[in-house]
């Protein structure tokens, strides 16, 4: 059996999809749509506490860490191949050294200070090897950085559908063209 061309029903998917971005368009740019910095201590906060949310890891000089970044998370992505780490985006190393943007991601069901937790690695227990996370304390030392060296922002969207929280964070990824990561509707990597 072949797909067979229905250019009506195509046409209505076309026409959805259009409407969650014109809510995330709407969202984006109205006031609820405001960058908070997370906080660097990673103990309990309201911010913490959220199960939908964009948020955003950026690097502090990011010219001078990108090569060791790329090094670092393709050497250890090479060694510990069962060790689901985000989707290298060299492609994206010129984006990067502009805006320093290292990972865009979300939260739709689960509280924000978990995922965060997840990403920085802070102990073992946090996040296992068949999490995709950034697991950051894995490979920031061989990229000769420490957590001063990053600021992660996230924007609270608990009044908004899943949909509308993705396409959001779809959207951010093709805006900042982020280091790491994988983009679509996927939530892996």
């Amino acid at each position: 059996m072949t797909p067979q061309k229905n250019i009506t029903v195509f046409k209505k998917a076309v026409i959805q999809k259009k409407k969650i971005f014109d809510k995330a368009l709407d969202f984006y740019n109205g006031d609820l749509f405001q960058w908070k910095e997370y906080p660097k201590k990673l103990e309990s906060n309201e911010l913490g506490k959220t199960k939908s949310a964009v948020y955003a890891f950026f690097v502090k000089k990011p010219k001078i860490h990108v090569k060791n970044i790329l090094a670092a998370v393709g050497n250890l992505k090479e060694r510990q191949k069962d060790n689901k780490l985000p989707k290298v985006n060299a492609d994206n190393e010129e984006s990067f050294k502009e805006n320093g943007c290292l990972y865009i991601g979300s939260v739709t069901s689960e509280a924000l200070e978990k995922r965060i937790k997840q990403h920085w690695r802070i102990n073992e227990d946090d996040v296992g090897k068949s999490t995709f996370a950034l697991k950051i304390k894995d490979w920031m030392s061989f990229a000769g950085m420490n957590e001063k060296d990053f600021n992660v922002y996230c924007c609270d969207m608990v009044s908004q559908e899943t949909e509308i929280v993705r396409a959001v964070e779809d959207c951010l990824a093709t805006m900042y063209h982020p280091l790491l990561g994988k983009r679509g509707d996927s939530p892996k990597g």
